[in-house]
């Protein structure tokens, strides 16, 4: 659970930074394709621990695709956000069948084949990232926005992702981060100062 954890983490890093959910969406579920992919089709005589560390990447890939999913959904749905939160959450429930069906196919066929029905459930999830990113409109609806202008138009319906912006938010944080070390390195130094005089009193 270790890499379930830090895919979430790095996920939540690269979000905070402005990259759009719909890239983080599509890179997370084609990662966990392959990933499941090779370790459903391993050559037997491979070794066992490259289909094990194939299946520890799926996880993974997966971290991130509910919260970042969960995010994309109920943006801007207003009143309704309660309602499409409830529907998501219940949601999750549905996963509760694959591990009955991938058991069923492994004591009836085989191994391979139960981990054959995860690869079509990835491959059925990768539709949404790919209409996502192919569809100008859903780009629209999906992405996040930055107030101003840009060429001296609303950029009302505008992706706020760019490459200048996520320069600016990076150095924004170091500026930030130097901020902090500096005040924290002046409060040490101030608390070392009255420790000596405190003992000089003594």
């Amino acid at each position: 659970m270790a890499c379930f954890a830090v895919g979430r983490y790095i996920a939540s890093g690269v979000a905070y930074l402005g990259v759009p959910g719909r890239y983080i969406l599509m890179i997370c579920t084609t990662g966990a394709l392959v990933t499941i992919t090779l370790a459903a089709h391993l050559p037997l005589e491979a070794d066992g621990n490259a289909a094990l560390a194939l299946l520890i990447l799926t996880y993974f890939f997966e971290s991130a695709i509910f919260p970042t999913l969960y995010a994309i959904v109920i943006r801007n749905q207003g009143s309704r956000t309660k309602l499409v939160a409830m529907g998501l959450t219940i949601a999750i429930g549905g996963g509760g069948v694959l591990p009955s069906i991938i058991y069923a196919l492994r004591r009836s066929q085989s191994t391979r084949r139960a981990f054959d029905t995860a690869v079509g459930f990835c491959a059925v999830a990768m539709l949404l990232p790919l209409l996502l990113n192919l569809s100008p409109t859903l780009k629209r609806w999906v992405d996040p926005v930055v107030s101003g202008s840009i060429h001296g138009r609303s950029n009302s319906d505008v992706s706020g992702f760019s490459t200048n912006m996520l320069r600016k938010r990076f150095s924004d944080y170091l500026a930030r981060f130097s901020i902090e070390h500096k005040e924290y390195a002046t409060e040490v130094e101030m608390t070392r100062r009255n420790e000596s005089g405190n003992r000089g009193e003594v």
